[in-house]
């Protein structure tokens, strides 16, 4: 399922308050996976160019 923008916004605007709500702001804006997200560091955002490049991922073995 795809939320539409109107679900997008009151979802975060519920987890505004949260640590990690800039991740899920991320995730919902630029469609990155958990892992690519999760993997991003600030040395990978250029604020000049904004542009964001995904170095790294994490990944769990189960």
């Amino acid at each position: 399922m795809v939320w539409t923008p109107e679900q997008t916004a009151v979802y975060l605007d519920f987890v505004a308050g949260h640590r990690l709500y800039l991740l899920r702001r991320l995730i919902a804006f630029r469609g990155t996976r958990r892992g690519e997200a999760c993997g991003v560091r600030w040395e990978d955002y250029s604020a000049k160019h904004c542009f964001l490049t995904h170095r790294a991922r994490l990944q769990r073995d189960l």
